[in-house]
């Protein structure tokens, strides 16, 4: 990597328990690695940008966020540009 340029990106989206979505918001957004983090409408409640220096990092930065109480199911998109 050069200068840090080249970190792994994906997207992780999250279905959390119904009513604890700003709460889970606040603690996802605590989490190191995670950059950005919003409540969003549609099929997934949350939506989180997580970067990390390399996959190894990068999953468990997921794994954090997955280990979440009120986490109910997630999908992690690696983006590839």
């Amino acid at each position: 990597m050069s200068d840090g340029e080249d970190k792994v990106k994906a997207y992780v989206l999250l279905v959390v328990t119904t009513g604890r979505e700003k709460d889970v918001l606040r603690e996802v957004k605590r989490i190191g690695g995670v950059s950005e983090a919003s409540v969003v409408y549609g099929d997934y409640d949350l939506i989180a940008k997580v970067e990390a220096p390399n996959l190894r990092d990068l999953n468990k930065i997921v794994m954090k966020i997955r280990s979440l109480n009120s986490v109910v199911r997630s999908s992690t998109l690696i983006s590839v540009d």
